[in-house]
């Protein structure tokens, strides 16, 4: 059995919030009091994902993405922060700082992609050298190691040995991967003007998901709590947390 304090303790451990960006918003968000003895690892509190662990017996849940981000004015019947309070459901958030972290969401990315010599790219990134590849093929590859639908991607025209990886929304860092060197970058999100950029660079993009760049991770995530619990509650991971975007 453990506490959500103690959660909290051990989740700083793994993801060190001072590790986290000053907008960002990590740590024991929703304290129902209790100790329990599973915990539910999920990308996103949802109402969804409160009703599975409140179905599989879990007393915490620990997010990537924060269940409080900004400022809340008002809470209505069907919010997820409302329900897992309600359900006597604690929640636990590493965000940015699990970006960053050692293990986290962009060296499992690298690890995925199997990229050496790994390095940080614009603090919470990583950089890497890959077997030399075109542009398509890496497009390719991408998507077949994280195992997504169909991934956009810029040319950059040239081949590919050095890839930089920010996983969920960084596309305003493609200036920066181009200035460091690097052939191409891998990322969830990119917007039009990035991409523009992008080619004007001559710098391979491919935008693979929010959702595919980051949901990985969390399984390392479960697996590092785990360690750290040594048999104090059961880690699942979620069972029911999904991209909220489908294709038609």
């Amino acid at each position: 059995m453990i506490t959500a304090k103690k959660l909290n303790e051990l989740l700083n451990k793994i993801a060190p919030y001072e590790l986290a960006e000053s907008w960002d918003n990590c740590g024991l968000l929703i304290d129902c009091g209790g100790q329990t003895d599973k915990v539910l690892f999920a990308l996103d509190l949802t109402a969804e994902v409160v009703q599975e662990a409140a179905a599989r017996g879990c007393g915490a849940i620990i997010t990537h993405h924060p269940a409080i981000f900004q400022g809340v004015k008002a809470l209505a019947e069907g919010d997820p922060v409302l329900a897992a309070a309600k359900a006597g459901v604690s929640v636990l958030s590493a965000h940015t700082c699990f970006d960053a972290a050692q293990g986290g969401v962009n060296d499992c990315l690298c690890e995925l992609l199997g990229l050496q010599e790994v390095e940080l790219f614009a603090g919470m990134g990583r950089g890497g050298k890959i077997e030399k590849i075109e542009p398509a093929a890496f497009a390719a590859l991408v998507r077949e190691k994280l195992g997504c639908g169909p991934v956009r991607y810029v040319d950059g025209g040239r081949p590919i040995e050095r890839v930089a990886v920010i996983g969920g929304a960084a596309g305003e860092f493609v200036g920066q991967a181009s200035w460091l060197g690097y052939d191409a970058y891998l990322t969830g999100e990119l917007k039009h003007h990035e991409a523009i950029y992008a080619r004007q660079l001559g710098l391979t993009v491919v935008a693979a998901g929010h959702y595919e760049t980051e949901n990985p991770a969390m399984e390392k995530m479960r697996q590092a709590m785990e360690r750290e619990l040594d048999g104090a509650a059961e880690c699942l991971l979620s069972e029911c947390c999904a991209n909220p975007l489908g294709t038609a």
